[in-house]
């Protein structure tokens, strides 16, 4: 192992210890990458919550069952026709959480034509 800082559990718990080639226990530090889409979707055949609800639960589940992501309603939750859905994603790779967001964004976009994408914001937060 070479390169890199790694911490020394033991009485100096997450103490630094400096560089990856000294002679203490190492530990290497992952960082991890946190992938946050906004997606706000409108929903023209909606006419009750119970249409809304419908549809919103079936984008839920087919998102979450093909990528693995976290998906929930986050607000306009008493709006019909109007849904705003929060997705996040988890990685050790930053390409790789906003890829992941581009293809729930496509798949949301082809699969659901009765749930047209009218706005979307996308942002990964690093270094945790």
């Amino acid at each position: 192992m070479s390169g890199g800082w790694v911490f020394a559990l033991g009485s100096g718990l997450g103490q630094a210890l400096g560089p990856a080639n000294c002679a203490f226990r190492r530990y290497t530090i992952v960082l991890m990458n946190v992938g946050i889409a906004k997606v706000t979707l409108r929903l023209e055949g909606s006419f009750s919550l119970k249409d809304k609800r419908r549809v919103i639960n079936s984008v839920r589940e087919r998102v979450r069952s093909k990528f693995n992501v976290s998906v929930a309603e986050v607000d306009q939750n008493d709006a019909w026709q109007t849904a705003v859905i929060g997705i996040a994603c988890v990685s050790n790779n930053v390409r790789h959480a906003d890829q992941t967001l581009d293809s729930v964004l496509s798949f949301i976009e082809s699969d659901r034509p009765d749930a047209e994408v009218i706005d979307c914001e996308i942002e990964t937060l690093t270094g945790f």
